[in-house]
């Protein structure tokens, strides 16, 4: 079973596959890559948790009326 499957990239940087790491039986994958200015980590039980929660992307929201789809 292989450790990991396909993985998104970081939705701060866009940067690929990201660092896993494991802190006192706790699993923790995050965004490795120098450029990124966040730095973003979760963690999970099992490494295969970690990445499930790592690929977990809050639902896109159409603009409300009188909102524009654009930021000001």
């Amino acid at each position: 079973m292989p450790l990991r499957t396909r993985t998104l990239p970081c939705p701060f940087c866009g940067a690929g596959l990201g660092l896993a790491h494991v802190i006192a039986g706790r699993y923790y994958v995050g965004c490795d890559s120098d450029e990124c200015k966040v730095n973003p980590q979760t963690g999970g039980d099992s490494l295969s948790e970690a990445w499930a929660n790592w690929n977990r992307r809050a639902p896109e929201q159409a603009p409300q009326a009188g909102q524009s789809a654009q930021p000001a």
